[in-house]
Formats: structure tokens, sequence, C-alpha cells
């Protein structure tokens, strides 16, 4: 029966969602903890409102870091206001990455999950958007799937704080 309800209740969430289309554009700054300290900057593109997509680049030491996340955010929750006019909103979703850890010249793949939890202020009648979300995120070396083994690589917690316009 939980089953059920749960999928019935993300079924209406993503349905409501779906009539609320556009597209974002912006840019997010990002810093890395847990199993890398490092500071980037990312490209976030939003085909829908529930669809997050950003480009990322971490510098850490000596490593160049390129990563790709896909979020799908079907959990808005305002906090104060409403959908219609400036509002304080809770977000929460589930997600997807991959990093290309650049060491010279040599290129190590991680991929994983990843939880976003966040915060987003939308301004002027939706147009502008002011985010920050921490995403817990878990994966595995992809190198050493080749090789025949399996590791898991260390958990991290991207932190990221952005604005987007919408072009709706």
């Amino acid at each position: 029966m939980k089953i059920k309800a749960l999928i019935i209740a993300l079924l209406l969430s993503t349905s409501a969602l779906a009539s609320v289309h556009g597209l974002g554009l912006g840019i997010q700054f990002n810093y890395s903890t847990g199993g890398f300290y490092a500071p980037g900057a990312a490209l976030a593109v939003s085909p829908i409102d529930a669809l997050n997509i950003a480009g990322t680049w971490y510098v850490y030491n000596e490593t160049n870091i390129i990563g790709l996340t896909v979020d799908f955010v079907p959990l808005t929750i305002p906090i104060i206001g409403s959908k219609d006019a400036s509002s304080l909103n809770f977000n929460l979703g589930a997600g997807i990455f991959t990093n290309m850890h650049v060491i010279d010249k040599k290129v190590y793949p991680t991929g994983g999950v990843r939880f976003p939890v966040g915060l987003n202020f939308l301004l002027m009648n939706n147009f502008l958007e002011i985010y920050a979300n921490v995403a817990p995120s878990f994966g595995v070396d992809l190198a050493t799937i080749q090789d025949g083994e399996f590791k898991f690589s260390q958990p991290f917690y991207p932190i990221a704080v952005g604005a987007r316009i919408w072009l709706r």
C-alpha cells in the first residue's frame, strides 16, 4: 500500500510540474567536500523545471576534475510565497553524475548517484532563480571495472550556489 501511495505522489508531482515548462540557463559556483575538497564552477541548463543539468569543472591540487550531473527534482515545496509570485522553496530530488579526474594527462572516470537537497528563491515573476543545494554523492571508480575490480569511490558532498534565468 505504501508503494502505491508513493507512486501516485510521484506521478501527481511530476504531472503538475510538466505544465510549467521553460528553459533555464545559469551559472553556479561549487565547493566539494568529502572525497575531495575543491572549488569549482558550472554551467547549468534546465530544459524543464524539474530537470537540472550541469557541466562542472573543479580544480584540486594538481588535478582537474570535469563532471556532468543530471538531477531530477520533482519535489518543490513552497516555504514562503506561491508559485505564481516570488517564492522561497525547498527542493528534493535524485540524480546521476560522472566525473573525469585528469591527472598528468591520464583520465580516471567515476560515476554514481546523488541526492540534491536545497532551497531556491524565484524572483521577477519566476524569471530569475537564485538557489543553493547540497548533493550527497556516492559512486564507483569506473577505471577499476575495466581491470575486473569493483571499487566504490569515497562519498562526497558538493555544495552549489547559483542563479538561473528562465525563458518561458
